[in-house]
């Protein structure tokens, strides 16, 4: 008997799935989703058991190792579990063994005995040992302006059996959970985090396994979770940016992980939104149209700062904003930045190359103390220094105004106010609840729920045309989601500072469903999602020329496949180290020809599905 395992470790693609011999005293205590020993190299490796076989899909010239022990009597992953490891492996070329280690548990020896205690073998043993090729997403469509409202209605709508899943955007979001938890159901109710502890996530990781009734609330890192009788999954502020994965390997969206999870399991999912994302939207046009014209509406002041400066003001701040916050005396004032540091566009005035980051792609910042560049984002400081990647110039041009720039502006306009800073990196001071009346917390967008909404008076935002302009493709929903976002959740009228206030995007706001229309009719004239699948292949090389060849050989193999094959662009650019292709797939091309390209890739190529950046 053949056995197909991966292995628990970080390997290449390539060989992300191994065939091992069984031996005859072992056939009979095998099952699928059981850990075993399998010689690797010169070493012994612990793998999870994927499928049993007849024969090999390898070539039978080759000689094929047999599995040395069984680790586990009992399985450790079920059926469903392994369909979606294997989803996720394949469609965003993450190593299947490391996906698989990185969700279970740490196996210590007392664990291992606990587990060998229940009777999970038998209930492993009988689910299905494929997933049925009629299994399809159930999608329910609900929009709020309350998250609390929200969270009881999902609450009051619980089923009474089985496990459910409740997905959140960030940490912090489950505080909200924990506090109008319903006593009926707090008794069944964990959390799952990034936060959770090695010891609260092995606990909760063995409730799920021996198949109680639970339910999770959790981020992303939640849908790896061992659910034996999945029937409910609630997705909360589904259009939030931050459920997008940016930095680390899988970069998947969640809402679609989610819908692969449903899949696996034949669960109900129920997205809630304020502002759904526009891929939903068009989605659920046909099968919801109710529903879309019960989306809140915020109608925030819109200030034209050209025509402050017309006027006279040739300050940073207009005189709506001042009027604001000095009239605000005590309750908070709230001043959101686009961006961290001191000056937030930063490029080479030799080639006016933009200092971007390597690693997420975002416009690198200048910290305001040390005169450094670093990365907004991922908080990266980038190896080359001050010095161009490209030319190698050291004549830096620094513009644009990030929070610390405000800050200090904003100190010298109100000398008798208390001003505090706080974006992704800085935590919010001890004594900031029990501030001074009338003080003014300048801040990205986290701090937006990071105050209570009752104690804020008053909310502005600096620049809110900035990620519009030489932005992302998808700067427009996602600062569509913070305005109104900021606007709901503070139930305040934001005061917006402009110098494009003829700008489309600012006329949408009092009707959400045009704003949905002109995104979907932009997206459509340049062949974007969500009328297509967008796949961005990219890699660093050591240098340019090498960068250049491996683009020109990866180019042949995607035109030599995609030859035959209708609706699908091939665009790609080279930068200094960097080579990305974007690859867009129209209908009627599907998933089945995303994922051959993506099993063509080789090493050190990697991709990203709905990327936040296109060409960096």
């Amino acid at each position: 008997m053949i056995v197909e395992v991966a292995l628990l470790r970080r390997l290449p693609f390539s060989i992300a799935r191994l065939d091992y011999l069984a031996p005859n005293s072992l056939q009979t205590k095998l099952c699928v989703g059981q850990m075993v020993a399998v010689p690797f190299r010169e070493k012994t490796e612990p793998a999870i058991i994927l499928a049993l076989a007849k024969k090999s899909v390898l070539d039978e010239s080759k000689k094929i190792k047999s599995i040395e022990s069984v680790l586990t009597e009992t399985a450790l992953i079920n059926c469903a579990q392994i369909f979606w490891f294997k989803q996720i492996a394949e469609r965003y070329r993450a190593p299947l063994g490391w996906l698989i280690k990185s969700a279970l548990p740490n196996l210590t020896k007392s664990f291992l005995k606990k587990l060998a205690a229940t009777n999970a073998r038998a209930r492993s043993q009988q689910l299905p040992l494929a997933i049925p090729a009629s299994a399809k997403t159930r999608l329910n469509f609900a929009s709020f302006k309350d998250e609390g409202v929200v969270l009881t209605d999902i609450f009051n709508h619980l089923e009474s059996r089985g496990q459910t899943l409740i997905l959140l955007p960030e940490t912090q979001d489950l505080l909200a959970i924990k506090k109008l938890l319903p006593k009926k159901i707090k008794h069944r109710t964990r959390f799952v985090s990034g936060e959770t502890s090695t010891r609260d996530y092995k606990d909760i990781w063995f409730d799920l396994f021996l198949g109680k009734n639970l339910v999770i609330g959790g981020t992303r890192r939640a849908l790896s979770l061992p659910f034996q009788d999945l029937t409910q999954i609630h997705m909360v502020d589904e259009g939030n940016p931050s459920y997008k994965s940016f930095d680390m390997a899988p970069r998947y969206t969640t809402r679609e992980a989610a819908r692969l999870l449903a899949t696996a399991h034949q669960a109900k999912i129920i997205y809630y939104a304020h502002s759904p994302s526009a891929e939903l939207y068009y989605e659920i046009q046909s099968s919801a149209p109710p529903a879309l014209d019960q989306l809140p509406v915020i109608l925030p002041e819109i200030v034209n700062m050209r025509d402050e400066k017309k006027g006279g003001n040739r300050t940073i701040f207009s005189e709506r904003l001042i009027s604001q916050f000095s009239n605000n005396k005590t309750k908070f004032n709230l001043l959101i930045v686009a961006r961290r540091g001191e000056a937030h566009l930063i490029f080479c005035q030799d080639c006016a190359l933009p200092y971007d980051c390597l690693k997420c792609g975002a416009n690198l910042a200048m910290q305001s103390a040390s005169k450094e560049l670093f990365c907004p984002k991922c908080n990266q400081i980038p190896a080359q220094g001050n010095s161009c990647r490209r030319c190698g110039g050291l004549t830096v041009v620094y513009s644009g105004l990030g929070v610390d720039f405000v800050a200090r502006e904003i100190r010298r306009r109100f000398p008798e106010r208390p001003v505090f800073v706080v974006d992704k990196f800085k935590k919010l001071p001890d004594n900031l609840e029990a501030g001074l009346p009338g003080s003014i917390v300048v801040g990205t967008s986290f701090v937006l729920n990071k105050i209570a909404g009752e104690k804020i008076g008053a909310l502005a935002f600096f620049d809110a045309d900035l990620a519009l302009i030489g932005g992302g493709w998808q700067a427009a929903m996602e600062l569509w989601h913070t305005l109104r976002e900021a606007g709901l959740r503070l139930a305040l009228s934001p005061l917006l500072q402009t110098r494009y206030a003829d700008h489309n995007f600012f006329k949408f706001f009092g009707n959400p469903k045009k704003f949905y229309e002109a995104e979907l009719a932009e997206r459509e004239q340049f062949r974007w999602p969500p009328f297509a699948i967008l796949l961005k292949f990219f890699a660093d090389f050591k240098n340019p020329l090498s960068a250049a060849a491996a683009a020109e050989q990866l180019e042949a193999k995607l035109r030599e496949l995609t030859m035959d094959a209708s609706r699908i662009t091939i665009d790609n650019t080279t930068a200094n180290q960097r080579a990305i292709f974007i690859i867009k797939i129209q209908p009627p091309s599907d998933w089945q020809m995303a994922t051959i390209l993506i099993k063509t890739l080789p090493e050190p190529w990697k991709v990203d599905i709905n990327p936040n950046n296109l060409f960096f």
